[in-house]
Order: C-alpha cells, then structure tokens, then sequence
C-alpha cells in the first residue's frame, strides 16, 4: 500500500492516489482496491481478478464537470456542476462480461438546474463490443419564478450495441401561466 501525490497518468492529472494490491496465496485471485483524488473529486475502485475471470467496481464521486471537459477536450463547455456514477463488470475476461453503469449529474447556473441520471445494463465484451440497455432522465428547472419557460423534463430509453445506438426520447416543457406551472 502507498500513497502517491501530484502525479499524471496516461495524462490524466491525479491529486492524491492510495493503492492496495494483495494475494493471500499463490494460486488464490487478486485484489485491488485504489482510492484517487481527481478532478476536485473522488475515484474508487475494488476488484479481484483469478486471471482468468474479474468481478470490479469503480465509483466517481463529485468530479467537477468543467475539469472533466478541459480534461477530455470536449468542444462546447457545459454547465458548472458536480458528475457521480458507479460501473461494475463481472465475468470471464476473455467472455462477455455483465455491466453496469449508473450515473448522474448535477449542473447550475443562470438561474437554472439541470438534472442528468443515466443508467446502462448488459454486456460488454472485446469481441463484441457494449450491449447495454439504456435509461437516461434529464430535468431542467428555471429557478426565476418570472421566467415564463418553468422547466423541461426528457426521458429516453434506447439501445447501445457495438457503435450504434437507438431509441425513443419523450419529453414534457412546463409554462408559467400566471403563479402555476402547466405541462404542454
């Protein structure tokens, strides 16, 4: 177990990093656990592998959005906010293994929330690449009581398999008529 500070890796800058590597046993699977500090926020990930099958989860807890994007040199800059999630994987490493992913995100500004929650279960293998169903609900929510647009809610559900991914979105906009909020 050591503790490291300050370093890069795969040019990802990591503030703090913790690692716990163990077999109790030639022969037995080993464990990982690693705690790191990144992007004003938390990463952890526990797992073990017998080489031949892995069971791990990885958390990301409370990881700034703006750094994230600068981090990924995505174009367009997003809201402030805060992104959380959870993957699991678990199987054969050379077979599909059974995923999940559970993520949310949280983004304010200019008198405005939104609201991200993702969720993705299925398989995902080298072979085959992800198939995962997918749930994602966002929610915007004006904060001004003036502003005549309240909010928006969407709520797709689809299918990523291999590059593609399909769907259906639906979604409700909330007007302010005089001190109520209507859908339409």
């Amino acid at each position: 177990s050591d503790d490291l500070q300050g370093l890069r890796v795969a040019d990802w800058p990591i503030d703090d990093l913790k690692v716990h590597l163990a077999q109790e046993a030639a022969g037995k699977p080993w464990e990982i656990r690693a705690w790191a500090g990144a992007l004003d926020g938390r990463l952890v990930l526990d797992g073990r592998t017998d080489g031949e099958t892995v069971e791990a989860r990885v958390e990301v807890e409370s990881v700034d959005v703006e750094r994230l994007r600068r981090q990924l040199a995505a174009g367009t800059s997003p809201l402030p906010g805060r992104l959380s999630g959870q993957a699991s994987v678990r199987g054969p490493l050379a077979g599909r293994l059974e995923t999940r992913v559970v993520a949310e995100a949280r983004l304010t500004a200019a008198g405005q929330t939104v609201t991200v929650k993702a969720d993705g279960r299925g398989r995902m293998s080298r072979a085959h690449g992800p198939d995962l169903a997918l749930t994602v609900d966002a929610e915007v929510v004006a904060a001004d009581q003036a502003a005549r647009l309240a909010g928006v809610t969407l709520s797709a559900q689809g299918r990523l398999a291999g590059t593609g991914v399909e769907g259906d979105v639906t979604g409700t906009a909330r007007v302010r008529a005089g001190a109520q909020a209507q859908p339409v």
